[in-house]
């Protein structure tokens, strides 16, 4: 999943976060990803939201487990 969204075009970036795809990650080219948060605590959460600037077009995924919906609010937060 991940060499997919670095190799796809028009993707200016790829942020992961979460313990399984900060693993995964390893296995990027250097340079792949823009960032790495293991942990989806609060202050990771928000630097994640930190990254994303007006006009970007982003894609959160995850298991409903991970509570990505966090990141989404975060996001949202952000520009409000």
């Amino acid at each position: 999943v991940l060499d997919a969204a670095v190799d796809a075009p028009g993707v200016g970036a790829v942020i992961v976060a979460g313990e399984p795809f900060a693993v995964a990650a390893r296995s990027l080219p250097e340079g792949a990803l823009l960032a790495v948060e293991p942990s989806l605590d609060d202050g990771p959460v928000a630097a994640l939201a930190g990254y994303i600037k007006p006009g970007d077009a982003v894609l959160i995924k995850g298991s409903r487990s991970t509570a990505m919906e966090r990141v989404a609010r975060a996001i949202e937060a952000r520009f409000a």
